[in-house]
């Protein structure tokens, strides 16, 4: 596992030198610690989940909070942890972040037959939308 973590600390440092590596290092531990021997369906390490949705909003270049949150993503849902604990660890802007992620993943989109939409989808739809909306208000104020 720790081949991942400096796989990840490199994706981030590689866009972000000023990354607060040691919250993406704790949130790291502390979700995989939490998850412990859990596993998904298919048989691999839950932890595998929360690594991968990392990883992918290293490519969106996003920052160490949201780094972390998507670390810390599933732990308050699938884990013993609470928002409590996560404000307390990691301070109350990743605290919020995973609370209203955890709220996300509960939206029931009724177009979508009532299945719950892709989180990390959601995640990437709402980031593009802001960009938009940045964008355009920069441009009407202009």
């Amino acid at each position: 596992m720790a081949r991942h973590l400096s796989q990840l600390l490199e994706n981030v440092q590689a866009y972000n030198p000023e990354a607060d590596q040691e919250i993406i290092k704790l949130a790291y531990s502390y979700s995989m610690k939490m998850h412990g021997e859990q596993k998904r369906a298919s048989g691999d390490p839950y932890f595998y989940h929360p690594l991968e949705v990392a990883n992918i909003l290293t490519n969106y270049r996003l920052d160490t909070a949201s780094i972390a949150t998507a670390l810390l993503h599933d732990t308050v849902e699938d884990t013993e942890a609470t928002i409590e604990e996560i404000i307390d660890i990691f301070g109350v802007e990743i605290g919020r972040l995973v609370d209203g992620v955890t709220k996300l993943k509960r939206l029931r989109i009724n177009s979508i037959e009532e299945d719950e939409i892709d989180l990390i989808e959601l995640l990437v739809k709402l980031w593009k939308k802001r960009k938009l909306i940045i964008k355009t208000t920069i441009i009407f104020f202009l």
